[in-house]
């Protein structure tokens, strides 16, 4: 994957995903280690980024950040495809930001089942 393109792709978004602090960029840098890392291009365009594993039954998307037009144009169908191609029982989505919310329920909607929420609070303190 082109680095500069996923990040301009994360920096581009990250006022309307919620997504600005530095969490996406380690979640980014671990997919890569871990040969996680997955994108979607269409017509030479970055239309989607994300990190996919599956762990015994659940699949785990770390992040995903998608442009806005694609989030219309079926984003959560492909996500879903995906799921389901895994086998995986259960969806776990350990990086959501504020501005997506639309779309984690657009892919529950997808995969037939039911959106569980837990909300954290991540602070910092200068040291």
């Amino acid at each position: 994957p082109d680095l500069d393109r996923i990040k301009n792709l994360i920096w581009d978004t990250s006022k309307a995903t919620g997504l600005t602090n530095s969490h996406i960029w380690t979640a980014l840098e671990f997919a890569r280690n871990q040969s996680t890392l997955r994108t979607v291009t269409m017509e030479d365009s970055l239309k989607l980024v994300s990190s996919f594993s599956v762990s015994e039954t659940q699949a785990i998307i770390g992040f995903l950040v998608t442009n806005d037009d694609f989030i219309e144009d079926g984003a959560s169908s492909l996500i879903a495809q995906i799921v389901n191609e895994s086998k995986a029982d259960s969806v776990l989505f350990p990086l959501v930001g504020t501005g997506q919310t639309n779309l984690i329920e657009a892919i529950a909607d997808e995969l037939g089942g039911s959106l569980k929420r837990r909300s954290m609070t991540l602070m910092r303190k200068p040291l």
